[in-house]
């Protein structure tokens, strides 16, 4: 923090904070000064490195903000692309909000073992909606981070995923678009309807799971506070795939490794290096 309003109470100048930005679009956050609002900040844990602070409050807030909404006691729960950002925070976080099993698809079988998952599905090699012993004990949440249709329409037609009617969910963060290019207001309607005609349609025809999209960004309220005691308390550990430097070849790595949705945690975008060193998610 290098300056605050005269009648800010809970920062001072020279304060290491972690912020999200709360505008509509690009965030602006690759820059070495931004404004934000202190609603929007929490002081970093001393017991964290920068970059593995600011590796949080987007994906492990929103990880966290749907645990504690979407997860019931004794849930056997499947995550669709557990090694990503949000996944390997989500997962870490699911069985303290009461899930009982968690599976979850990656690649990367020893990283999710050791984060708490009890079975890893190899993508390419399995097909989780076919193993018989997902079919024969079904999932009762399945926690969507990859996106597409393709895993909605497999949830529905397998007997993997528990209906609607006996309180089966599925709650996806990413969508039928994962990218969303919008050039017209008709584009952005077009995936609104799609969504709240979805999540209506599961909410009265139970035969299918209960389909809901989970945004959950929300820092203020005590949230990003509440989700950096987790890490001081070593209740949540920061995964991090990359770091990059704040330059042109560094920031255009970063988002070739972000853009092609194999980072496995977040990636991380250093400014500065030393003492004062800050980094952007």
């Amino acid at each position: 923090v290098v300056q605050v309003h005269d009648d800010e109470k809970k920062f001072r100048r020279g304060d290491c904070v972690v912020a999200m930005f709360d505008t509509i679009g690009p965030r602006g956050a690759l820059a070495e000064y931004k404004l934000v609002k202190t609603s929007n900040a929490a002081i970093k844990p001393p017991s964290l490195s920068p970059e593995q602070a600011c590796a949080l409050p987007s994906s492990a807030l929103s990880a966290m903000l749907l645990c504690e909404n979407c997860v019931r006691q004794g849930d056997r729960v499947l995550v669709l692309g557990g090694a990503g950002g949000v996944g390997t925070h989500l997962v870490q976080m699911l069985k303290p909000n009461g899930a009982s099993f968690v599976a979850a698809t990656s690649t990367q079988k020893e990283l999710l073992l050791r984060l708490g998952v009890d079975q890893v599905v190899d993508y390419r090699s399995e097909k989780w909606w076919e193993k018989e012993d997902f079919c024969s004990t079904p999932f009762d949440l399945v926690v969507d981070l990859w996106g597409t249709r393709e895993p909605w329409d497999r949830a529905v037609s397998s007997s993997a995923v528990k209906s609607g009617h006996s309180g089966g969910r599925y709650v996806t963060m990413v969508g039928d678009t994962p990218c969303i290019v919008l050039q017209h207001w008709w584009q952005a309607f077009r995936v609104m309807w799609d969504m709240l005609a979805r999540a209506l349609w599961t909410s009265i025809f139970r035969s299918n799971p209960r389909w809901h999209y989970h945004v959950g960004l929300e820092p203020g309220g005590g949230n990003l506070d509440r989700l950096f005691q987790l890490a001081e308390e070593g209740r949540l550990v920061p995964v991090i795939d990359s770091t990059h430097h704040f330059d042109a070849d560094g920031v255009k790595k970063a988002f070739h490794v972000q853009k092609s949705r194999h980072a496995h945690g977040k990636v991380v975008i250093v400014v500065t290096v030393g003492d004062t060193a800050h980094g952007i998610n």
